[in-house]
C-alpha cells in the first residue's frame, strides 16, 4: 500500500506541473483488495473537477505503478474522497501520538536570550545545544560578540519559524564616543584617527542626529558580515585589503542622544528604534563625520526585537527548557502575524499541505501572514499572501509557506 501511494503521490507532483486541478490534490492514504485487482486511493479532497480529471487518467496512473512497484497485478485506481478527514478522526488520532511523542521528548519554542559580552551567536546556539539536549537550535538577528542583548533562538520546530522575525523593528542603547576612529566603527577595533572634537554641545549633536532619523542609504562597516564576491568582508579587511561595500537602504524610526553625569564631555549616550540592516556603529560613524570629526561605538545592547524585550530575556547560564515559549504562543506575538479561524473540514487540508482560498484568510488580515492553529492550540502551518496563485477557473489561493501539522 505504501509504494502505490508513493507512485501515485509522484505521478500527481508531475502532473501538476499541467494542471491547477491536481495541484490542489494530497494523497492521504491506499487501501488494495487482498487480491491486488483494484486499490482506493483517498485523498484530502476531491472536487468533481479532479475526479473527471483522475478517472480520464487512470491508464496512466497505473502504468506508472506498474514501473515503480513490483506486483504480480496492477490494481484498478478507484479514487475516494478520505471520510477520516472530514470526520476529524485521522486528525485526533494524529494530534494523540503527537502528543505521546512531545512528553518527555525533544524540546521546542523560543528563547529570548541576553547574552553576553564577549559570546557569538555561534557560541549562545552550540551552548543551548548541550543545555537542552537537542541539535535543532538556531538564532534570528545576529549580534556582535562585543554587543549584549536580546537574541531570539529558535528550538525544534521553531528554527522553521525564525524567518517570520526578520523584519521586526529592533532596539539598542549605546554609547558614542566622539574623537576617535576606529577600524571596526566600535570599541573592538584598534584606533586608526583622532580628532579634537571640544565644542560638542548636546543641542549640537542632536540636531546632525535628527538628518539620520527616517529612510537614509548607509554603508555598512568594514569589518561586517557582508560579502564582497563570494567572501565576508570582515575576512578581506583583516588582510588589509579594500572593502567596497554599497550602500544599502535602512530606516531609522529613533535616534535619541543624552549625556550622562560622571561620562567623559567626548561620550553620548545613544537610544535607536530601526529596521533590520541597520548598523548602529555605522550610524556612530557616520554622527562623528557629520559633525567635522570622526566617533565609534560602545557598550551596544539589544534591549527588543519587535514584542520580544529585554525584560522577558534570560541569560544563556540561566536558560531552561522551561523559558521556551511554546510556538503558537511566540507566533502570536511575531510582527503583521494574524491568526486565521478555519473550519474543522479546513483543517484537516490544511494538515497535508493544501492551499486555502485568499480572500477566506483576508478576513481575518487583509495583508498577512496568517497563522492557523489545531483544536488543542498547535500551530499548524503558515500562510504568505506573496505565495498566492491565480488558477484557471479564476480562483486564487495561496499554498502554505510552512507546514507543522502531521500528514497522516
Amino acid at each position: 500500500n505504501g509504494s502505490i501511494r508513493h507512485a501515485v503521490a509522484y505521478e500527481l507532483e508531475r502532473m501538476a506541473m499541467e494542471s491547477d486541478l491536481v495541484a490542489l490534490l494530497t494523497v492521504t492514504g491506499v487501501e488494495c483488495d487482498p487480491d491486488m485487482r483494484r486499490a482506493t486511493v483517498f485523498l484530502a479532497e476531491l472536487s468533481e473537477g479532479n475526479q473527471e480529471l483522475l478517472v480520464s487518467e487512470r491508464v496512466r496512473l497505473q502504468a506508472a505503478i506498474a514501473k515503480t512497484v513490483r506486483t504480480k497485478r496492477t490494481p484498478q485506481l478507484v479514487f475516494m474522497e478520505d471520510p477520516a478527514i472530514s470526520s476529524g478522526d485521522r486528525i485526533d488520532s494524529a494530534l494523540r501520538a503527537l502528543s505521546s511523542k512531545t512528553l518527555g521528548g525533544e524540546p521546542e519554542g523560543l528563547l529570548v536570550v541576553d547574552k553576553d559580552a564577549g559570546w557569538t551567536s555561534h557560541d549562545v546556539v552550540a551552548k543551548l545545544r548541550g543545555v537542552l539536549g537537542t541539535r535543532k537550535v538556531g538564532h534570528s538577528g545576529t549580534l556582535d560578540p562585543d554587543a549584549t542583548g536580546v537574541l531570539l533562538v529558535g528550538v525544534g520546530k521553531m528554527t522553521r519559524l525564525l524567518r517570520f522575525t526578520a523584519g521586526d523593528t529592533k532596539s539598542y542603547t549605546g554609547e558614542i564616543v566622539f574623537g576617535q576612529v576606529t577600524d571596526t566603527d566600535d570599541a573592538s577595533g584598534s584606533v586608526v584617527a583622532e580628532y579634537v572634537m571640544p565644542d560638542l554641545s548636546l543641542d549640537a549633536v542632536r540636531e546632525a542626529a535628527s538628518k539620520f532619523v527616517g529612510v537614509i542609504q548607509q554603508v555598512p562597516p568594514s569589518v561586517s558580515a557582508k560579502k564582497v564576491d563570494g567572501v565576508r568582508s570582515y575576512e578581506l579587511a583583516r588582510k588589509g585589503e579594500a572593502v567596497p561595500l554599497a550602500a544599502n537602504e535602512v530606516k531609522v524610526y529613533k535616534l535619541d542622544i543624552g549625556r550622562s553625569p560622571g561620562k567623559p564631555p567626548n561620550v553620548f549616550d545613544c537610544e535607536v528604534d530601526c529596521s533590520a540592516g541597520t548598523y548602529i556603529r555605522s550610524l556612530a560613524r557616520d554622527l562623528g563625520n557629520a559633525l567635522d570629526g570622526g566617533a565609534h561605538l560602545r557598550n551596544l545592547r539589544r534591549t527588543k526585537i519587535g514584542s520580544f524585550g529585554i525584560e522577558s530575556a534570560v541569560t544563556v547560564e540561566e536558560c531552561s527548557s522551561s523559558d521556551l515559549i511554546p510556538i503558537t504562543a511566540a507566533v502570536s506575538q511575531f510582527t503583521g502575524m494574524t491568526k486565521a479561524d478555519i473550519d474543522e473540514r479546513e483543517l484537516g487540508r490544511v494538515r497535508h499541505g493544501s492551499p486555502l482560498e485568499l480572500k477566506e484568510l483576508a478576513k481575518f488580515g487583509e495583508s498577512g501572514p496568517w497563522f492557523v492553529a489545531g483544536a488543542s492550540g498547535e500551530l499548524i502551518a503558515v500562510f504568505e499572501r506573496d505565495r498566492a496563485k491565480k488558477l484557471s477557473s479564476g480562483e486564487v489561493v495561496v499554498p502554505p509557506s510552512v507546514v507543522l501539522g502531521p500528514a497522516v
